[in-house]
């Protein structure tokens, strides 16, 4: 006896309306247990969910086909459910009680014996067995076409190898001997790549990325550059034109403002003022006042040369922040 409410099938269809095919069979394969021509259904539609996602995970079905068998296996699901609603709505059927010779021959005669007599009463089929038939047939049909439409897609597509994928990293704006750093990831479509590390060129390599989401957009994520950016475009969008592909980096960046004096504060003219190993310069005007931009970063340690005459005359070790380089004082 098939044990459920009302409810237990509404949630079951909301299920199904949201896409979430597997959690509709799990839901409904312990409804049907004690039926088993429905249950025989249900684990068909399971395997043939759990092939689909076999075939979508290893890229050897197209996305038309996909969304035709998951719409078939959806209809199927949806039958199962009108099959219990009916069954539930509507009493089992009782046999027709056969006419008893007396109340059908006329008087004086008797009458043939029918073929209901011969053989015993006619078999009554009821409408869940009629439905459940189709459900079968039509699930086989399902099937066949479905192979058919798979294989046919198969032959004019032959399966292609997976894909490499080379992306550059390029500043905007480009600061001399700066280059990212840390780990990238590859988003393409559906599927994402391990962490890989980008090169003191500025270059990380995906490999083995499945043909099947060759025309899907691609997405950088990166993962300790060291600077702050965002990715703010590429010279191609899928893989499909390119395995090549440069992403532009939009670098933040920072400027720190100052001023030189002597040691009698007075301002120190035309000193040039630069950090260490890093692309920042700056020669300061009348008043002794300098700017330098760099990239934006957490506060660090660096060392800040003044130099005149393009000789140095001082070297400072501070803490890169707006406070540090306000005032820096250069011997006479």
């Amino acid at each position: 006896m098939l044990t459920y409410s009302n409810d237990d099938t509404e949630s079951i269809r909301q299920l199904i309306a949201d896409g979430a095919n597997q959690e509709a069979i799990d839901a409904l394969y312990p409804i049907v247990a004690d039926d088993n021509d429905l249950q025989d259904t249900v684990v068909m539609l399971k395997n043939r969910l759990a092939t689909l996602k076999k075939s979508v995970r290893e890229g050897t079905i197209g996305k038309d086909e996909e969304n035709v068998e998951r719409n078939m296996i959806n209809r199927s699901l949806l039958d199962v459910l009108n099959i219990l609603e009916d069954a539930n709505k509507q009493p089992q059927n009782i046999p027709r009680p056969v006419p008893s010779i007396i109340e059908s021959a006329p008087q004086g005669k008797s009458a043939p014996p029918t073929s209901e007599k011969r053989d015993g009463p006619r078999p009554v089929v009821s409408r869940q067995t009629v439905v459940r038939g189709l459900l079968a047939l039509a699930t086989i049909i399902a099937s066949v076409l479905i192979e058919r439409g798979i294989n046919g897609w198969l032959e004019s597509n032959p399966a292609k190898a997976p894909q490499d994928l080379v992306a550059r990293l390029v500043f905007r704006p480009d600061f001399p001997g700066i280059r990212p750093s840390g780990m990238a990831k590859a988003v393409i479509g559906k599927f994402e790549t391990a962490a890989q590390p980008i090169s003191p060129e500025g270059v990380v390599r995906f490999a083995g990325i499945p043909a099947a989401y060759s025309d899907d957009s691609v997405r950088l994520q990166l993962f300790n550059p060291g600077l702050e950016v965002t990715v703010n475009g590429q010279s191609t969008p899928n893989l499909s034109s390119s395995g090549d592909i440069t992403f532009y980096l939009n670098l933040i960046t920072k400027t720190y403002k100052g001023k030189v004096l002597y040691p009698n504060s007075k301002p120190a003219a035309g000193v040039v003022v630069e950090i260490e190993n890093e692309p920042a310069r700056d020669t300061t005007d009348a008043d002794g006042n300098f700017a330098l931009t760099l990239p934006a970063s957490k506060p660090r340690p660096v060392w800040v040369v003044l130099r005149r005459q393009g000789k140095p005359v001082e070297r400072q070790d501070v803490e890169l922040n707006a406070l540090s380089l306000k005032v820096l004082k250069i011997p006479y």
